[in-house]
């Protein structure tokens, strides 16, 4: 590894540092989150240590139509101002009581995957009543009660020796997240630095530990290549699809800590899985934090490059064969860019966005070629 390559490297890394670090808190409010046994209703339970935040909000406006029973207090009132509750008019270590309903996410489709009722599956944080500002100092933990045979998989760090503890982290929940409760697999795998891969597999895989030694190895070569992994916990969701290559698709969230979901056909070979360049492009999202989408040219452009430079380093492809892969994107890039006008990068997504000329193979091409330059 050149001198580059560990300048970029040790940047990067104090970056996610600054994202993942381990902090002791001073402040710590508790959220107890009672799961009904049809996965209809949650009843949130907020007891703030000390002085009670000023605000309380959600990612969602519409998200009262879901309040089954409005909050309340019996240290104080809270006025509602749509997605905000005023609640600092509440006396110190004050708690509000509040339940929403859950029922019509038993319908929500994942991408690629079918209606499953016995899964509440939440996208974005419409539910959760949350301070509007956390300081460093200060964190939330979520302690569920869930059915006997209800699993949950979040991004939150889960707390060490539990199942159903979490902290939020210090990301802003308005960057997204994938949160599913109900009947389905979670296994904890420990990567070599002690990090931890918390992945969610449904039950309609028949045998779901390769596909828990594959991600568990990709976790470890993304160690390898860094010297450690970026994070101390990885979300990952697996859903099957009957037809398709061995993983059709994917996507990362940042909100309240990194999740991936994957689509996967399990029917397919498990060398296949190893040979596809998806996971590794997804676990290289963890190198940065979420970008402006006129700036996704490096988020993406780093994810294309690293793909294939982790598959020659575990021996999965050949340094040539990384090479002439990356050179076709390069090709296939240039093809996509427009002839007669020359454009700044941050305009690229912006022109893609509304209409433009410019390809999405072209702006990711230009931050892989970034990417390599720097190194």
């Amino acid at each position: 590894m050149n001198s580059g390559s560990q300048i970029f490297i040790t940047l990067t890394l104090t970056l996610i540092a600054g994202l993942s670090s381990s902090i002791v808190f001073a402040t710590v409010h508790q959220y107890q989150i009672e799961i009904d046994e049809k996965i209809d209703q949650a009843k949130v339970t907020a007891c703030f240590d000390g002085k009670v935040p000023e605000y309380l909000s959600i990612a969602r406006k519409s998200a009262r139509q879901d309040l089954v029973q409005f909050p309340h207090s019996d240290q104080g009132k809270i006025e509602i101002q749509g997605r905000y509750w005023l609640t600092e008019g509440l006396a110190d270590n004050a708690c509000i009581v509040y339940a929403v309903s859950l029922k019509h996410y038993h319908a929500q489709r994942s991408r690629q995957s079918a209606k499953r009722k016995n899964i509440a599956y939440l996208e974005d944080n419409s539910w959760l009543w949350l301070p509007e500002t956390i300081t460093e100092k200060e964190n939330v933990q979520l302690n569920f009660k869930l059915p006997e045979w209800a699993a949950i998989s979040a991004p939150w760090h889960l707390i060490k020796n539990s199942k159903h503890q979490f902290l939020i982290g210090s990301q802003p929940q308005e960057w997204g997240y994938t949160l599913i409760i109900g009947d389905f697999n979670v296994t904890h795998a420990q990567l070599k630095g002690g990090q931890m891969l918390n992945i969610a597999t449904m039950k309609t895989i028949p045998d779901p530990q390769p596909i828990i030694q594959w991600l568990t190895d990709t976790g470890n070569a993304l160690g390898n290549y860094l010297g450690q992994y970026p994070v101390k916990q990885t979300q990952l969701i697996v859903i099957p699809k009957s037809k398709g290559g061995p993983v059709p698709w994917g996507d990362v969230s940042r909100g309240n800590g990194f999740g991936i979901r994957l689509v996967v056909v399990p029917s397919k070979d498990i060398q296949l899985f190893y040979k596809d360049w998806t996971v590794t492009h997804e676990f290289s999202h963890q190198l940065l934090p979420k970008l402006d989408y006129d700036d996704s040219w490096l988020s993406e452009g780093l994810s294309s490059y690293l793909q294939y430079v982790l598959m020659a380093q575990s021996q999965i492809i050949t340094k040539e064969k990384a090479w002439q892969k990356l050179y076709q994107g390069f090709e296939r890039g240039e093809k996509g860019t427009p002839k007669s006008n020359r454009e700044p990068l941050s305009e690229t997504s912006s022109n893609r966005r509304h209409g433009g000329g410019s390809g999405r193979t072209m702006r990711i091409y230009i931050g892989a070629a970034h990417c390599i330059f720097t190194s």
